[in-house]
């Protein structure tokens, strides 16, 4: 039996276990078709300290309620759960059919901008999100939003949050952190022409009809070309990201052809393929990921859990949110970022233009990692000492 103060978590411990001998459409599937995914789940597992135990998200359909047995909560790493044309059936059964309380960490609303009404209505409209409320007011014991817009939306849906951004905040344990990335960011403005650099990529085939974001996207890709870079992708679909996985097969090489007009619009398809072979990566493993952020001077573009994968891993990251919730989650953890608007037309003045206060940045995450601490604590559950606060 279970010890009796373990918890089950929903979702993995960071990893896509037996990677290798799975097909890319399972290992999505298990990722929750975003492997961003797995830096959140990585970060809860760190931090709680319990016995743990896991239910993939791929195998809610089958789910035994033995799994659960001696568990104390059902601990729920949520992402941009609470958005308009999701299918939660699966989802909301399990969590009625686990008789655990609920705790739900990051739970985070969808919408373009947070200035958006409309928007707004329909997430509370929607009957799936409604259905999805309805079981966090009645089971949950603790429930931490990623911003003001999530909290908001929480409010209006009878939910109480507390605001803690997302826990991949607390990976790295280095209480001067923020102080670390300022004085590397300044070194870099002072030379930053040679710079290692990592892309986070969005999803070509769902930018593609959003000419700035498409268009911002191609001029990242060509700076990370320029510089040999890393082009890091999360999601997509499954011909996406087997392309960046390396699986070049045939359809793979089709999907090549039609993503290079819009994220390489200027160059050549040789030069693309070329950078597909060598650069080009996707990771089921976030510690691994992690580590592979080492050998790089800055991470920058839109995903969000990709460049704090950089972060965990002591790199200065910029963030360009593309909507509500990466904005208000970068106003939460206080990231470093520029407007997509904003961005000028150079790497190099897009470098020498990012602002971060490391001080504000320590300060910051000290205050959420012991609010996240006194959370748990009014719950019984253990946290792992970490170095940020």
């Amino acid at each position: 039996m279970s010890d009796p103060a373990g918890i089950t978590i929903l979702g993995t411990a960071g990893s896509v276990v037996d990677s290798p001998r799975l097909t890319t459409a399972q290992r999505l599937k298990i990722a929750g078709n975003n492997t961003g995914n797995l830096v959140f789940q990585y970060a809860v597992t760190r931090l709680l300290a319990p016995k743990k135990t896991y239910i993939p998200t791929a195998t809610m359909p089958a789910f035994d309620a033995d799994a659960v047995a001696g568990s104390r909560y059902l601990v729920f790493p949520a992402a941009n759960h609470l958005r308009p044309g999701a299918d939660w059936r699966n989802l909301n059964k399990l969590l009625r059919d686990v008789d655990l309380p609920l705790v739900i960490l990051g739970l985070g609303a969808q919408a373009p901008s947070s200035n958006d009404p409309q928007a707004i209505d329909q997430i509370l409209k929607d009957s799936q999100v409604r259905m999805l409320a309805d079981i966090i007011r009645e089971r949950a014991v603790l429930v931490t939003a990623r911003g003001a817009f999530s909290a908001e939306v929480c409010a209006r849906l009878g939910i109480e949050t507390e605001i803690l951004g997302c826990p991949s905040l607390l990976i790295n344990p280095d209480p001067t952190l923020g102080r670390q990335l300022a004085k590397a960011l300044e070194r870099l403005q002072e030379s930053p022409r040679s710079l290692r650099v990592v892309m986070t990529a969005a999803a070509p085939f769902e930018i593609a009809k959003h000419a700035m974001r498409r268009d911002l996207e191609a001029r990242f890709f060509q700076w990370t070309v320029d510089r040999d870079g890393l082009y890091v992708q999360q999601s997509g679909g499954e011909e996406i990201v087997a392309l960046s996985a390396g699986a070049h097969r045939a359809d793979t090489l089709q999907t090549a052809q039609a993503v290079r007009p819009i994220i390489y619009p200027e160059g050549t398809p040789e030069r693309f393929i070329q950078h597909i072979n060598s650069r080009h990566r996707i990771f089921w493993n976030a510690a691994e990921w992690i580590a592979a952020m080492r050998g790089a001077d800055i991470a920058f573009g839109s995903r969000l859990h990709g460049n704090m994968a950089a972060l965990a891993a002591g790199v200065p990251a910029l963030f360009v949110p593309h909507d509500a919730r990466t904005e208000e989650l970068i106003d939460t953890m206080k990231l470093a970022y520029l407007k997509a608007t904003d961005v000028p037309d150079s790497f190099e003045q897009t470098i020498n233009q990012v602002e971060f206060d490391g001080e504000a940045f320590d300060k910051n995450r000290a205050m959420l990692s012991v609010r996240f601490k006194q959370a748990m604590a009014r719950i019984g559950v253990p946290v792992n000492t970490t170095g940020a606060g």
